[in-house]
């Protein structure tokens, strides 16, 4: 995994994927005492037809996204207490039949803004594919959400969000 610090080089990390063919995409899922929670889904790793990983994180300010070049990070498992454990596998994401064979045509970055503040949150990336369907990976209160063919409508009632091409 190379090391990303703010939001223009998550953007340019996340260019790549234009023109690419999506041949497998799959997720950091989270696991409590080996039954899985489907709250968060963790990072996602977009795998190309030509090789190049890049994968899709929520950043830890709670409201951010980034990505990352290279295999998809899943974190060690550890023990919480005497018998109860966390633990992380990688799975293929099922519900991302339409997107696989498919090529990124454009990728738009979601932008939240608060009412009372001027500053925006880089929270999702919007990946538009050639066969007109599109996916959105996005940052819902610290936990990692994707959905496919629908924008997100569980925003705060005080933020705007507004669609950036990157």
């Amino acid at each position: 995994m190379n090391k990303v610090t703010n939001s223009f080089d998550y953007i340019e990390v996340t260019r790549k994927l234009i023109g690419e063919d999506i041949s497998e995409i799959s997720n950091s899922q989270y696991f409590f005492n080996n039954v899985r929670d489907d709250k968060d889904l963790g990072d996602i790793e977009i795998k190309t037809k030509s090789g190049l990983k890049i994968c899709f994180k929520l950043v830890d300010d709670g409201e951010s996204v980034g990505s990352y070049t290279g295999d998809l990070n899943i974190p060690p498992s550890f023990e919480v207490t005497k018998g109860e454990f966390c633990s992380w596998k990688k799975l293929p994401l099922n519900n991302s039949l339409e997107i696989i064979d498919c090529r990124v045509t454009s990728i738009e970055g979601m932008y939240d803004s608060h009412e009372k503040s001027k500053s925006e949150t880089l929270s999702g990336w919007k990946v538009n594919l050639s066969n007109d369907n599109y996916f959105i990976f996005y940052n819902c209160g610290d936990e990692a959400k994707l959905t496919l063919n629908s924008i997100p409508n569980d925003a705060a009632n005080y933020m705007t969000t507004t669609w950036k091409k990157i």
